[in-house]
């Protein structure tokens, strides 16, 4: 069978075994692009409790089903060494075209079907276990905290995605502290200008491009007792 965009970018997140296809030698692979995958990108310079980890894995859930993908990416201070980690990335197989059901033998249909049923728990399963590891890695202790060049890092990957909608769920602050700007002064958040942070962003070429991606944000402005300093 042809083989295209869709069934590339499968089996390149499906190297990593997040979940096995339930295509086979005598089930050839459908050639579809993913109808929607959805980012969830972590940020370890905040941290979150428990009802809100629990409100970002409740905004995930929906979206494992047939035919979507997902991905888990945690970031903190790309400066200091902590690079865009990309932890877990999946691709849940489309089904069967009922036309098509008739053409293939029951034994083989069977047990498509109950592999098809049992990937949204696979996917559950890797995704809950990054997400654990991710909201288990955040700390206040990072000095400095590069959202702006991380969301532009991870906007090329949203771009690469053939999925025909993309969302991108961000679980940050989203107070920047970094070389180019910093949302903070004596120990505290100071009031900004928009206008002027968005020019120091241009200026130093950080906007991503997220390929017209629904984006979504969960924490923003939400403060640590202990506030990061400069």
């Amino acid at each position: 069978p042809s083989r295209g965009l869709g069934d590339v970018y499968k089996r390149q997140v499906q190297a990593a075994g997040a979940v096995p296809t339930c295509y086979h030698a005598k089930l050839p692979a459908v050639d579809a692009r993913p109808d929607t995958e959805i980012f969830v990108v972590i940020d370890q310079t905040t941290v979150f409790d428990h009802n809100l980890k629990q409100l970002v894995g409740n905004n995930l859930r929906p979206f494992l089903r047939a035919n979507n993908a997902f991905s888990v990416i945690r970031f903190s201070a790309y400066t200091q060494g902590q690079y865009t980690e990309l932890l877990v990335s999946g691709v849940l197989d489309p089904l069967i075209e009922p036309a098509k059901r008739n053409d293939i033998s029951k034994p083989v249909l069977a047990k498509f079907d109950q592999c098809i049923a049992n990937q949204p728990k696979q996917a559950a399963q890797s995704a809950g276990a990054a997400l654990k590891s991710a909201f288990g890695g955040s700390t206040t202790t990072i000095g400095k905290s590069d959202v702006i060049g991380s969301l532009k890092d991870i906007s090329s990957r949203v771009r690469q995605s053939p999925a025909r909608q993309k969302v991108v769920l961000i679980a940050s602050d989203m107070l920047e502290n970094s070389a180019v700007t910093s949302f903070y002064a004596n120990q505290a958040v100071r009031t900004i200008q928009p206008e002027k942070e968005l020019a120091l962003v241009g200026k130093n070429q950080l906007f991503g491009d997220f390929s017209d991606a629904r984006v979504y944000v969960i924490g923003a402005g939400l403060l640590a007792d202990d506030a990061k300093t400069n």
